[in-house]
């Protein structure tokens, strides 16, 4: 493509080509190219195995797309840069180079790399990203897994390469990065390679990452597991608004190209003095951001207790919870069927008064275990806030057939027993799950 011409690719997929000298893919001068939701794979050249871009005026975008598994006999196993590339929610993956530059060279280009993922490359040197003479920054990325010699996964050499939001993790034998490479804060390294010296980085820490694989998109990408550090640990006022995937990054958002996602189990408890009846499910008002499945009752218990019991199973995840509630109606018990789940250790307790468009979190004087409060922040329905409470018990939540904690029932109401991976306090998390 050359002198000034224009081509769009979409949703295509561009395989098994090959080229004796540059481009076995697409070639590029001073031309411009926008590929989306494409697949460039399999595909062979001297210099840029899959897209070769060059000349200042050369200028190239790639959207929700995937290059993979392809070679260059010299450099730029994926991509050679030397004009103006921009990649946002792509994969860069399995690719190969005999000299430098396995999924991205730069030399003499710019380049601006958003919530995408480069992994399983491999060079000799700068099996992720070589940059030499050149300007990129990477928002919301993730380099894993990468093999070369030197500067696994980032060798900068010349020119300014910045990192921000950016995972950079077990590339191996040479190392996360090489060079003098910038960092604009809330990044993760895991060997202490990568100059990460602002107060909001993470230098030499395991990231705790999946395997890359089909965790929804277009992409594929390296899932974040529990506990990993990276989750809320980005800067929000530079964060996408969705991450790789397409997935909404709510409150403060994950380091990387990933955003781990609440997964939300909701064991509706109906307390009804009678103990008959089947409770008939009432959305929440329109106006609020999500209808939460609610229950009420018919008959409201005249006062009682309700009391969790939690099983643990391998991981720490509970696996089953029973809900009693006591001295209902004279003395009568309620227990509810042990109920598999999948999820971590946290609990909350929404409620909300029969006819009371408004929603509440139970006050933290009804909580026990630890006793720590970790929040205090409102839930919004519509356009007016409401000042309620936020509780954690973390790992304090004992396996035990003793009550974890017990809620005094007063008149009407309903409850939502609700089990989240990850303590979150922004509102729009809690009434869009």
């Amino acid at each position: 493509l050359n002198a000034g011409g224009t081509l769009t690719v979409i949703s295509s997929t561009i395989q098994s080509n090959q080229a004796d000298n540059n481009g076995g893919g697409i070639n590029n001068l001073s031309g411009s190219v926008s590929l989306s939701n494409s697949v460039i794979f399999n595909n062979r050249a001297d210099k840029g195995g899959g897209i070769y871009n060059l000349d200042s005026s050369g200028t190239m975008s790639l959207i929700d797309s995937s290059l993979i598994s392809n070679t260059a006999v010299a450099s730029g196993g994926a991509v050679f840069n030397g004009g103006l590339l921009t990649m946002m929610s792509s994969t860069v993956s399995t690719n190969t180079a005999v000299i430098s530059g396995g999924g991205i060279i730069q030399l003499g280009g710019v380049m601006t790399v958003t919530n995408s993922t480069l992994s399983g490359n491999e060079a000799p040197d700068g099996s992720g990203i070589y940059n030499n003479n050149s300007n990129a920054l990477l928002l919301n990325s993730t380099i894993h897994n990468n093999i070369a010699t030197f500067g696994a996964g980032i060798a900068h050499l010349n020119g300014l390469l910045a990192l921000k939001n950016t995972i950079v993790s077990f590339n191996l034998p040479g190392g996360d990065c090489t060079g003098a490479v910038v960092s604009n804060g809330h990044n993760l390294d895991s060997d202490d390679s990568c100059n990460l010296v602002a107060p909001s980085d993470h230098p030499g820490v395991d990231p705790l990452l999946d395997p890359l694989q089909d965790n929804g998109g277009p992409t594929w990408t390296h899932a974040l597991q529990w506990g990993s550090p990276a989750i809320e640990g980005g800067d929000s006022t530079r964060c996408p608004a969705t991450d790789q995937r397409g997935v909404g990054r709510f409150g403060v958002c994950d380091i990387g190209a990933y955003e781990f996602e609440i997964e939300l189990l909701y064991l509706p408890s109906v307390l009804n003095s009678s103990i008959t009846g089947t409770p008939t499910p009432t959305p929440t008002p329109n106006n609020c951001r999500k209808q939460v499945p609610v229950f009420t009752t018919d008959t409201a218990p005249t006062d009682g207790t309700l009391e969790f019991h939690v099983l643990y199973g391998e991981l720490g995840r509970i696996e089953g919870i029973t809900l009693k509630v006591w001295d209902v109606a004279a003395g009568q018990q309620i227990n509810n069927e042990l109920v598999d789940v999948k999820a971590p250790k946290w609990v909350r307790v929404w409620w909300q008064p029969d006819g009371d468009p408004e929603w509440y979190l139970l006050p933290s004087q009804y909580w026990v275990g630890d006793g720590t409060v970790y929040s205090e922040y409102g839930v919004s329905c519509g356009d007016a806030p409401v000042p309620s409470y936020h509780t954690s018990f973390g790992s304090a939540i004992p396996e035990s057939d003793v009550p974890i904690f017990t809620l005094p029932l007063g008149e009407d109401w309903a409850a939502l027993i609700k089990l989240v991976q990850f303590q979150r306090v922004d509102q729009a998390e809690e009434l869009n799950p």
